[in-house]
């Protein structure tokens, strides 16, 4: 039952983070690109409009990303917590919520998840791994399975991006981000 707790916490503690992210989407898109572009010159402008991403956008790309960790949360379940999936995943959202901390200390702004990261997932993430060595169900992970954990993220989130954008506005979507809200 305990890792049953442990499996449906993962879920719980997306979903709370995403939403940070679905609702702090608006505050990136016209408070920080727009100060990070003055700072970074440089930058080619596509590289910014790829970073405005608008609320629906967010909003479908955190449903999109959503599927795979439901199917960790139960594959956890199912298993006791045991499954590698399900433990990869763990990993990788643990240190997924590192990354918005990083991110915001070199932007020196808020970024969206950077307020659950440190209350939410990063705690969960240790958390989880903890209990599950506490019952004898975490099993070691190698550094490749590690690394492999984490690149499968960058392909993921870019993946569920790019199909955001085109599901709400088509190849031009692909261009210069339209949103549902402002």
């Amino acid at each position: 039952m305990r890792s049953r707790a442990i499996a449906a916490g993962l879920f719980v503690a997306w979903a709370v983070h995403d939403l940070e992210e679905v609702l702090g989407a608006r505050y990136l898109r016209l408070r920080v690109i727009p100060r990070l572009r003055a700072r970074h010159p440089g930058v080619p402008a596509a590289a910014w409009r790829t970073a405005e991403i608008g609320t629906a956008q967010m909003a479908i790309a955190a449903s999109l990303v959503g599927v795979p960790v439901a199917a960790a949360s139960i594959r956890g379940a199912g298993t006791g917590g045991r499954s590698a999936f399900f433990q990869a995943v763990v990993t990788a959202y643990g240190l997924h919520g590192v990354g918005h901390i990083a991110v915001s200390v070199l932007a020196r702004d808020y970024n969206p998840g950077v307020l659950t990261s440190p209350l939410i997932v990063v705690p969960y993430a240790v958390w989880a791994r903890r209990r599950l060595q506490e019952i004898g169900a975490w099993q070691p992970m190698s550094g490749r399975d590690v690394a492999l954990s984490l690149l499968a993220v960058p392909p993921l989130l870019v993946g569920a991006h790019a199909l955001a954008r085109l599901l709400i506005g088509g190849r031009r979507g692909l261009a210069a981000p339209r949103t549902l809200y402002a």
